[in-house]
């Protein structure tokens, strides 16, 4: 069967999650912000729905996945740096199930090619900034 006609389900759903215990409390160049410290929010081009476009069309799903008809949802936490690029990309809470960590490697691999985002702001200066995105794959 062709892969267009399996029915493969991304259900990246976008809410941007703080990571739990790293509120900071200096403005130095190197300190990685929450979601709960920040005035702005890192903006991807297109929104939440741009992100779901953009993962949907780049996640690679790993034929051994299709075939076993899997359904996982990883979480990749990764980084916005003050140029907006993305950096600091991994899994949070990693499994040990194979056909999981074949989906987590493909959500990390698309995350990784996100396109820079507009970065987050603290009292008008642009900082560092954390996030987690929910990648569901369901055939």
């Amino acid at each position: 069967m062709k892969r267009n006609l399996l029915k493969i389900f991304f259900a990246v759903s976008i809410a941007l999650l703080s990571t739990l215990g790293l509120n900071a409390q200096t403005h130095n160049d190197n300190t990685i912000y929450t979601f709960g410290d920040l005035d702005e929010y890192a903006e991807y081009p297109g929104g939440k729905q741009g992100i779901r476009e953009f993962l949907v069309a780049n996640i690679v799903i790993p034929q051994e996945v299709i075939a076993a008809e899997a359904f996982c949802t990883v979480y990749v936490d990764y980084v916005v740096e003050k140029d907006g690029s993305v950096s600091n990309i991994s899994i949070n809470n990693p499994s040990n199930d194979y056909y999981v960590k074949l989906c987590e490697e493909a959500a990390m691999e698309a995350v990784k090619k996100l396109k820079n985002f507009t970065p987050a702001k603290i009292g008008g200066n642009t900082v560092r900034s954390k996030y987690t995105v929910p990648v569901g794959v369901a055939l």
